[in-house]
């Protein structure tokens, strides 16, 4: 039974992450640690966490640290005994066969990199609101580049946030990069995206229609946070330009288009039309700048600079 290493970051969310913890121990399969980095200012959630006499619960605090440095953590924790890691978000939960259905899954299909499943979402108090099923009730499988491609020429992550994915670490990066694009500039607002892409280049996609996780949605979700909606139109240039570079996923200049036009039509100028004045906007302006130029003519998508 291979072990798994769980991730979870939070802040000042106690009863959320209770919940997400209670999900993790009642999975089908048990091999597995769980470690939570929290950045809280005050000690409520090390108080709910004493009612856990769980060894396998591994709890770091930093009260003096932000959120940078609490993901930070997280991504350069790396246990040699594990061979799959999985994110947990601390308002996000599991179904009970969520990690036993996943690995499965993937002993069947070895080249696969990337495996989504449907979903369940949820509001601030639990209660059901939809089933999330991007595919339908069909097992789907195709190539990872294809699959990268539609990712970004639609600008849309289908795949899903962290939560949804456990991943075989024979397909990451540690160390310094453990789960991230290879150039970490520092903002995470896509690291989901970044890792999708990461993993999509290393092997196939599948999806499975199966219920495994539980999305939850509420007013103080970090995604819904104006300014980090913002850097989602820095990083999915970003992602646009490195493809074009590599000449993965996005292969042809009108592909490149397409993908660059998708991004400004639904993130970047409609941010910029709220005209806030912050260091995001000005990259935001540098960037449509670029954008435009390579849509107009230009030979070279240059790489952009912070």
């Amino acid at each position: 039974m291979n072990l798994v290493t769980i991730l979870i970051p939070t802040y000042n969310r106690p009863q959320y992450l209770k919940f997400a913890l209670e999900s993790i121990l009642n999975q089908t399969y048990q091999n597995f640690e769980i470690v939570i980095s929290d950045n809280s200012p005050n000690n409520e959630t090390e108080s709910m966490l004493q009612s856990f006499n769980d060894s396998r619960i591994k709890y770091f605090h930093d009260p003096n640290g932000n959120a940078d440095s609490n993901w930070d953590f997280l991504r350069h924790y790396d246990n040699m005994n594990s061979e799959w890691v999985h994110w947990l978000m601390d308002d996000d939960a599991w179904k009970p066969n969520h990690l036993e259905v996943m690995l499965k899954t993937y002993e069947e299909n070895p080249n696969v990199s990337l495996l989504m499943s449907g979903s369940e979402e949820v509001d601030g108090d639990g209660n059901h609101v939809k089933f999330l099923k991007h595919f339908g009730d069909k097992i789907v499988k195709k190539s990872g580049t294809e699959t990268g491609r539609d990712l970004l020429i639609t600008s849309y992550n289908f795949i899903g946030m962290p939560s949804h994915i456990l991943m075989n670490k024979k397909f990451l990066r540690f160390g310094d990069n453990a789960c991230w694009s290879d150039e970490d500039r520092g903002f995470f607002s896509l690291i989901d995206v970044s890792t999708w892409l990461q993993l999509l280049s290393k092997g196939d996609f599948m999806y499975i229609p199966d219920i495994l996780t539980v999305q939850r949605e509420h007013p103080k979700k970090a995604s819904h946070d104006f300014k980090i909606l913002q850097e989602f139109s820095i990083d999915f240039y970003i992602f646009v330009q490195r493809a074009w570079d590599q000449k993965i996923f996005l292969t042809t200049r009108e592909e490149v288009i397409q993908a660059l036009k998708g991004v400004y039509d639904h993130h970047a100028i409609y941010n910029f039309r709220r005209k806030m004045n912050d260091e995001r906007t000005e990259f935001l302006r540098k960037i449509i700048q670029l954008a435009d130029n390579f849509i107009n003519g230009a030979e070279e998508l240059p790489k952009f600079e912070f």
